[in-house]
């Protein structure tokens, strides 16, 4: 189930079930990057399994990912950054180059291994303290927390953030190294 997006509304409930075994999946592909093209898009996730007799069925699995679209034109990809990566121009690829993808693919891991230590020290997940309403927004901790997120990188390519101001914060950069393949 999708417990939290933003923006609200991008993936349809209908839509997550027929990605959910990938989104979600069984316990030998935690912990790894996932990426998968679906609906137009990208969907690139860290999936993560944290194992404890205080969770239902002994174990608390989720996964926050990123959802990119592919290149936008032949030259340039518009990403979730707000930048212009200049690609290489190669006509029979036509999806996520391999450098952004790992942009992206280390920025959903940090963000997914910042929520797990999150959750192993302070229990955020597991006892919903992130659907708390923040005060002046009518909005959780975790959207608010997701919202930066994504508005953050978008404008600047940086970003700091936390669950809630008690806890530690998540420092986020977006960067891409030039990665030539050559056969």
């Amino acid at each position: 189930m999708i417990d939290c997006q933003y923006p609200d509304g991008f993936i349809s409930t209908e839509n997550f079930k027929l990605i959910s075994h990938a989104i979600i999946p069984r316990a030998e592909l935690t912990d790894q990057p996932i990426t998968i093209a679906e609906f137009g898009h990208f969907v690139i996730g860290f999936p993560q399994r944290i194992e404890g007799t205080q969770y239902s069925r002994n174990t608390l699995l989720f996964n926050l990912c990123f959802i990119v679209r592919p290149w936008a034109s032949l030259h340039q990809n518009y990403d979730l950054t707000g930048q212009d990566f200049p690609l290489d121009v190669d006509t029979s690829t036509n999806g996520l180059q391999p450098a952004l993808q790992s942009a992206y693919e280390l920025t959903v891991r940090k963000i997914n291994r910042y929520l797990a230590y999150m959750e192993e020290e302070n229990a955020a997940l597991s006892q919903n303290t992130i659907k708390n309403i923040v005060r002046n927004g009518g909005e959780t901790l975790l959207h608010r927390f997701l919202r930066q997120i994504y508005i953050d990188l978008r404008e600047q390519g940086l970003c700091v953030t936390g669950l809630s101001d008690e806890l530690p914060p998540l420092y986020l950069i977006v960067s891409y190294l030039h990665i030539s393949i050559n056969f």
